[in-house]
């Protein structure tokens, strides 16, 4: 009886496609090192898009994170529910905003000046009037004796915690880039100093 002799295929030798050329991706990375690259460039190039209509016009909403956007049915019961109630929150945060800062218009009054008038520092006083901080109950009576026009569903509003965001398309603005460009180049510096003063600083 003659034993069959097996052949091994070569290293690197190509295999046998019966006259049927592979796939692009399998001719270009046989051996699929770059597979999970091109996974997760994939799932962050078809990120999750959610279209909503609301009060006649459609808003879109973006979500960056390609493991959410890939994987979102693992975590989240009901994403399209959450996305719309996200959105709910940021059309609520936006109405508020318009109506501080028309209070802060009325009263012709700069950051400054609020600042000065209720001891705190401008970046605080403009953060409070676009809900990007919370408004602490001792810190009410000075902001309204500095702001008359405030009603109180206002102040109960800017007390209670914000939804902290951002728009991905906000670092388009010449000075905002270059903001976001110096902390980039001179971060380690920064963290150093908020290290020796505040310790962790998280």
């Amino acid at each position: 009886m003659v034993r069959s002799k097996q052949v091994w295929p070569r290293l690197g030798s190509r295999p046998k496609t019966h006259g049927r050329r592979p796939p692009l991706l399998r001719r270009l990375d046989p051996r699929g090192f770059f597979k999970p690259i091109l996974l997760l460039w994939s799932t962050a190039k078809t990120c999750n898009q959610t279209t909503t209509a609301r009060k006649g016009h459609e808003k879109k909403v973006f979500v960056f994170d390609p493991c959410v956007s890939h994987f979102h049915s693992l975590y989240l019961s009901s994403p399209h529910k959450n996305t719309s109630r996200l959105i709910e929150i940021e059309e609520n945060k936006a109405i508020t905003a318009n109506r501080l800062l028309a209070v802060k218009r009325k009263s012709g009054k700069s950051y400054s000046q609020i600042a000065e008038q209720t001891g705190l520092t401008n970046v605080y006083v403009a953060q409070l009037l676009r809900r990007q901080a919370q408004l602490k109950p001792d810190t009410a009576p000075v902001l309204r004796a500095a702001l008359p026009d405030l009603t109180n569903e206002l102040l109960q509003e800017m007390m209670r915690p914000p939804m902290r965001s951002y728009d991905p398309s906000l670092i388009q603005e010449p000075t905002i880039y270059r903001l976001n460009e110096a902390v980039m180049h001179f971060g380690e510096s920064i963290k150093e100093i908020i290290n020796e003063e505040f310790g962790d600083g998280m």
